[in-house]
């Protein structure tokens, strides 16, 4: 997904994030969000088991938070095709366990 910003004033900051809705796995993802800054995409594991827990491969990353904490994601769904807007593109996504503090 693109935007085109040109001639419109004020422009939209970088780091502009949107919360939409997609669909992956014939299931309705709600609150997810795009942003065109980040490093990987990112998954809770609640969001995995809803879509009924498909299988992950194992991941060898580990992700470190704005803040410096690092986390170990828990698989990696590869190939996840997602729909927005009538398009399927296809994602790697790391589940990662939303419970960590």
């Amino acid at each position: 997904m693109s935007f085109n910003h040109k001639g419109y004033d004020p422009q939209l900051p970088a780091q502009l994030a949107f919360l939409i809705q997609v669909k992956a796995l014939n299931k309705t993802v709600h609150r997810t969000i795009i942003d065109e800054g980040t490093s990987t995409c990112i998954m809770s594991m609640s969001c995995w088991k809803t879509l009924g827990s498909p299988t992950l491969s194992q991941s060898s990353t580990t992700l470190k938070a704005f803040d410096g904490r690092t986390y170990t994601p828990y698989g990696i769904l590869s190939n996840l095709q997602v729909e927005l807007g009538g398009k399927i593109v296809e994602i790697d996504v790391e589940v990662i366990d939303e419970n960590l503090e």
